[in-house]
């Protein structure tokens, strides 16, 4: 008897949540940052949600990951993930935060996949840990690393913004202690990691320091080691020399742009937005 009690309670705790997280869909649009908070209010010590391809998710009481608990953040990468990553594939997450997008490529990759995610910011890196456990489990192996990705070998400094999601790094000297972190470059790092293998998919969102991630990703890109990445790219100076790196392995290159991807020069971007880029295969 007490068992089937037991049994009776999760069920009604389960569905209660169910349809709060359902009228959450529901008014998603109106007000976001007041759900958002009134959900981290509901769940102080965090909440396991389920993401696209089925994915599961550890979301920590920020009301700005409200969007991460919804299951809509750039809900365009996702699709584009789920249309590009199969079984068995390799894929890369840098400034995976706290795993949302690589927890999805875990998924999609199945158990003999690997996903290798990057993260400089110590807290963020602690969730991404226990994120990348349940992955694993879930699907691909995962192996997070706490580190930046940049164009060298080296310190670089972490810059604090009010959120998590807006954290930055910065090529600098004058280093203390405290704000460094390691840097890495991406060449290096995958041909320790993966040697023999080729990236399917590689996602990027490093909120300005593009630049130097692909700078350090040169010789993947020319030997035609990565298969697709998306990047998020800021107009200006930057957005030029982007191009002119992303132009020599591309096939196809798409913008987000109006709610749509677009066929569209990088250089012509008037916002940050994500692009899409399908490489050439050998």
């Amino acid at each position: 008897m007490q068992t089937n009690y037991r049994i009776k309670r999760r069920r009604l705790v389960e569905g209660v949540i169910s349809l709060y997280r359902g009228l959450l869909h529901l008014t998603g649009r109106h007000g976001l940052l007041t759900l958002g908070r009134i959900n981290s209010r509901l769940f102080s010590a965090g909440q396991y949600v389920k993401l696209p391809a089925g994915a599961r998710l550890f979301v920590p009481p920020d009301p700005h990951f409200f969007g991460f608990v919804l299951g809509t953040h750039e809900k365009h990468i996702a699709e584009i993930m789920m249309a590009s990553i199969r079984p068995g594939d390799v894929c890369v997450d840098v400034g995976a935060n706290i795993g949302y997008f690589t927890a999805i490529m875990a998924q999609l990759a199945g158990p003999l996949g690997k996903v290798f995610s990057f993260e400089p910011v110590p807290e963020n890196f602690s969730i991404l840990k226990r994120n990348s456990e349940i992955a694993s489990v879930d699907g691909a192996a995962v192996i997070a690393i706490n580190a930046a990705v940049s164009e060298r070998l080296g310190p670089v400094r972490i810059v604090r913004r009010e959120h998590s999601t807006y954290h930055q790094v910065e090529l600098n000297t004058g280093l203390t202690e405290s704000d460094s972190v390691q840097g890495v470059c991406l060449d290096q790092e995958l041909q320790r990691l993966v040697p023999a293998s080729r990236v399917n998919f590689l996602k990027v969102d490093v909120e300005g320091h593009e630049l130097p991630v692909l700078r350090g990703l040169r010789q993947s890109l020319i030997t035609k080691r990565i298969a697709r990445l998306v990047i998020e790219v800021t107009p200006g100076g930057d957005a030029v020399e982007i191009e002119k790196i992303l132009s020599k392995c591309a096939r196809r290159v798409e913008c987000w742009v109006d709610g749509r991807w677009r066929r569209q020069s990088i250089t012509s971007l008037t916002e940050r937005t994500d692009v899409f880029v399908e490489c050439i295969t050998g």
